[in-house]
């Protein structure tokens, strides 16, 4: 698993807790690289469908963990 995601999960535990400030600011730096790696995997020719597919699902898993953790921080 990328150290995106990773950065992602971890932000969501963040939030869950209350740290807004520390989970935007991993939430800002993870997607920063997130940017680029599909633009780095093409330009070094190991592109691949499947490979987009699966950054994609990771992308939407890693935002879904982070809206898990505002809904576990204002679950009342």
């Amino acid at each position: 698993m990328k150290s995106v995601y990773k950065e992602k999960l971890v932000a969501g535990l963040f939030f869950a807790n209350g740290l807004f400030g520390y989970g935007g600011w991993l939430m800002a730096f993870g997607s920063s690289f997130d940017l680029f790696d599909g633009y780095v995997a093409r330009f070094t020719n190991q592109g691949s469908r499947s490979g987009a597919i699966f950054d994609a699902v990771m992308d939407r898993f890693s935002e879904g963990v982070v809206l898990l953790g505002f809904a576990f921080y204002f679950r009342d």
